[in-house]
């Protein structure tokens, strides 16, 4: 095997922003590189309560117009002007809540280029020198693997160059997602999806995991495919690190509090190639179907016990569920695998005391 080096930028995963947190977030931080580090990883994994935390510690500019945005997009409406009718109100609110998505989208799109630039060319010739240099699954700035952005930019040749060259597609960063969560997480996040979804075609059969194993109360489950609890779960898992999220199109935190629930997981849905979900599949009574059969207290057989309902429509993920992860064989609280800790710790959510059993945010 030939010795491979490692890269001589810096990775952003989770040891090195645990390190980087004290530093970014200290009152009165003058540095800047910390700060915009930080405030660059938060853009990149949507964990939006760091971009607060970086406002208020040390005033950082750039993340104080974030956080302004932010509020003007999912804050409480401001108060009325004198003399102002109703309709100009809502005029005026209308216009603040466009110029600020308009202005978060911009700074989101500005993190994310930079990372996908080199995976949206045609050449990408120094990128597989790359991969025989430091080894096909090195891990790029914010500790995503070149498979993983190949597949977040829906460059389909470069994936297939990227797994002939021993790229491994199951291999996981610290928020649990593979290279095909990084896919599905950019047509579920997409403005426009239909122009993404015709590469979800190409991508599904080449990344999606054929199977996904995991344990209920000591209960082996294995989701395949053709099965519609595998596409439901699997959309949970890369649905999981932004649902507390506000640099998402249309963040609803109150409502993702309560747990998934249709209307999320089935964002998009009308746009997916046959191939990936039959168009049957597609619709909001199948998905509602699918979440009632799949919980916990269901009568349905074979009976899963994937998700427990929290309120009419809304789930948690199972509790007591477990992951088989696939090269180790080793099985993961789901909690762990999707690292929920750092996802609650970057949202600024807190565990809800009365519901901590759940794992059940408030």
């Amino acid at each position: 095997m030939l010795k491979t080096q490692k890269p001589s930028w810096p990775v952003w995963d989770e040891p090195a922003l645990q390190e980087l947190l004290p530093k970014a977030l200290l009152p009165g931080q003058i540095s800047t590189k910390p700060r915009q580090a930080l405030l660059d990883y938060a853009l990149w994994h949507g964990q939006t309560g760091w971009v607060f935390n970086l406002a208020e510690a040390s005033r950082f500019e750039p993340a104080v117009q974030l956080a302004q945005a932010v509020q003007t997009i999912d804050g409480p409406n401001p108060a009325t002007i004198r003399y102002e009718t109703p309709k100009a109100y809502a005029a005026r609110i209308e216009a603040a809540r466009a110029s600020a998505a308009h202005f978060l989208v911009k700074k989101l799109e500005a993190v994310a280029e930079r990372q996908h630039q080199p995976y949206v060319s045609r050449n990408f010739k120094e990128l597989l020198r790359q991969c025989d240099q430091f080894g096909p699954d090195h891990r790029t700035y914010f500790n995503a693997t070149p498979l993983m952005l190949a597949a977040k930019c829906g460059n389909v040749a470069l994936v297939q160059a990227l797994l002939e060259r021993g790229a491994d597609p199951l291999v996981r960063d610290h928020y649990g997602h593979s290279a095909w969560d990084y896919a599905l997480e950019r047509f579920l996040d997409a403005p426009n999806p239909g122009a993404y979804a015709h590469h979800l075609d190409a991508l599904y059969p080449l990344l999606s995991p054929p199977v996904i194993d995991v344990q209920t109360g000591h209960r082996l489950v294995r989701l395949e495919r053709h099965q519609g609890e595998y596409w439901l779960f699997g959309l949970m898992l890369a649905s999981y690190k932004k649902l507390y999220s506000q640099a998402v199109p249309q963040p609803q935190i109150q409502r993702n509090l309560r747990g998934f629930c249709a209307d999320l997981l089935r964002r998009n849905a009308e746009h997916l190639p046959a191939s990936v979900l039959a168009p049957e599949r597609t619709r909001r009574t199948y998905f509602n179907g699918v979440l009632a059969r799949a919980e916990v207290h269901s009568n349905y057989q074979p009976s899963r016990q994937l998700w427990l309902r929290t309120r009419n429509g809304y789930y948690v993920i199972n509790p007591e569920l477990q992951l088989r992860a696939h090269h180790s064989g080793n099985w993961l609280p789901w909690t762990q695998w999707l690292n929920q800790a750092l996802v609650f710790n970057g949202c600024g959510i807190k565990p809800n005391p009365a519901l901590a059993r759940l794992n059940v945010a408030s």
